[in-house]
């Protein structure tokens, strides 16, 4: 009796004895109960329910709306939990906002379950694929004041108002706050029906928040610049990079660089929030004049006269202003240098004194084997006349004092005269000239002290005076 007690004591721990049966239907019962749940609980349904509520509290005056919503698990072969929301539009009437539509083909909110349990934010990541962005208006300058008056009177209009308008916005944003530290968007499109000149595409958009109390935001993004209209290239390739801080007064600072052709350029600019302060420092190496000429003649800032086909400039550059005084603040221009087969000219200071109407100091060069005949081309001015042959080099230094002022000291060789009679020409070559050149209004002025022509010798001075475009030459 005590051998058949102890035996059945021991043989409850075999495989064999084990309650199978009733372990595997309780576990199928349990991942039932889990999964049928879970399907209910996050539904595409539900979660468009949930979503639809949230964003009624995004803001008065903006719109939103989209076609569905769902969870998922995974991300391709990678695990993932968030919320995929298609096809999402937000829209406002706002003037003071230019009326944007912003359209998102899909965006992902990646749910953080540990925040969650917490009863933390669960988003802090927005991520989306390709994202549109369309001002239907002309940016509107409007007051904080204006703003709050504009929905006063739309709040008036309404014959019963509800309790939600009457909640301020900072409590009804406190409910449902929501911490999100970045946005990442692969293509960015930026398009303005009224001035194309807003118009903008970012790739690799993205949005960090370093850090909330104080508040330090950094954006990042890359983009193309100055499409070329014949071969439908992009000419410039940008890397942006804006960062606001609060502390220790508001502030945004910008660094704008990449390669420009066979370039490179920066810009950096600090604006402050408070005092309206704007700062620029920008430096240029090798970007061809042509681009550059294409930009300020688009704004009137240059002569549409002026053709920079291959010349190179390098520049550095400095300003101090406010964007009311823009256009008429002063800057200053440093180490630039003007080569290509135009010659080399270097320019130690610019002091551009405004923009509009455009005012400078006078500008001193110092010029090694300038080609005039292609300084002319520059100057969309090219020789047309038969007395002349090659105009040679120059070398020396100008001073610039208007576009229509132009002094120069220094030596001219390779100059060629053409002497026609009886059907007989003759070429005479000037080795070495030197003297001093004038250009007023639209005449030159040539004042020779040493000449030394090819095959002679002259003893002597020589005055001679030309039109701007050299047709006629006394």
């Amino acid at each position: 009796m005590d051998f058949a007690k102890k035996r059945t004591s021991s043989d409850r721990h075999l495989i064999a004895e084990q309650p199978g049966l009733f372990i595997l239907s309780l576990g199928v019962a349990l991942a039932f109960f889990i999964g049928y749940t879970t399907k209910t609980w996050f539904s595409p349904s539900r979660v468009s329910a949930r979503l639809e509520k949230a964003a009624s509290h995004i803001h008065k005056d903006v719109k939103v709306r989209f076609s569905g919503a769902h969870l998922s698990l995974s991300d391709g072969i990678f695990p993932r939990f968030a919320v995929v929301v298609s096809h999402v539009v937000l829209e406002s009437s706002q003037a003071c906002w230019a009326a944007p539509v912003l359209e998102v083909d899909e965006l992902q909110l990646p749910i953080s379950l540990l925040n969650l349990v917490r009863g933390q934010g669960p988003v802090r990541d927005i991520q989306a694929q390709s994202v549109r962005l369309i001002l239907r208006e002309d940016f509107k300058n409007c007051s904080a004041e204006e703003i709050q008056t504009g929905q006063d009177k739309e709040a008036q209009v309404a014959t019963t108002p509800s309790p939600r308008i009457r909640l301020s916005p900072s409590e009804e944003a406190h409910r449902y706050r929501n911490d999100v530290r970045s946005i990442a968007i692969q293509n960015f499109q930026i398009l303005s029906e009224r001035n194309p000149l807003y118009s903008a595409e970012l790739f690799n958009f993205m949005v960090r928040v370093k850090s909330f109390d104080p508040r330090i935001i950094e954006m990042t993004a890359k983009t193309h610049l100055l499409r070329d209209q014949q071969v439908g290239d992009y000419l410039s390739h940008a890397n942006l990079f804006f960062q606001y801080k609060e502390f220790p007064a508001p502030s945004l600072q910008a660094h704008i660089f990449g390669n420009w052709r066979e370039g490179h350029y920066s810009l950096i600019a600090g604006y402050d929030l408070m005092e309206g302060d704007l700062s620029i420092e920008s430096d240029l190496k090798h970007i061809p004049l042509s681009q550059i000429l294409a930009i300020l003649q688009k704004y009137d800032l240059a002569s549409k006269e002026l053709n920079g086909r291959q010349v190179w400039v390098s520049a550095k550059g400095r300003m101090r202003t406010t964007f009311e005084k823009l256009r008429t603040s002063p800057f200053e221009l440093r180490d630039m240098q003007l080569e290509g087969d135009l010659g080399d000219l270097k320019v130690e200071r610019i002091q551009v004194l405004s923009v509009e109407p455009l005012k400078y100091s006078p500008i001193f060069i110092d010029i090694q084997n300038l080609d005039v005949a292609k300084l002319l081309v520059l100057l969309n001015r090219p020789k047309s006349t038969s007395v002349v042959g090659d105009l040679g080099r120059f070398t020396g230094r100008a001073e610039v004092i208007s576009d229509q002022n132009i002094r120069l000291r220094g030596e001219h060789t390779g100059l060629e005269f053409v002497f026609s009679n009886k059907g007989q020409r003759e070429m005479q070559v000037i080795d070495t000239m030197v003297g001093d050149i004038a250009l007023e209004k639209d005449h030159w002025n040539f004042r020779v002290h040493r000449v030394v022509p090819r095959g002679g010798s002259f003893i002597g001075d020589i005055k001679l005076k030309a039109d701007r475009d050299f047709r006629d030459v006394e």
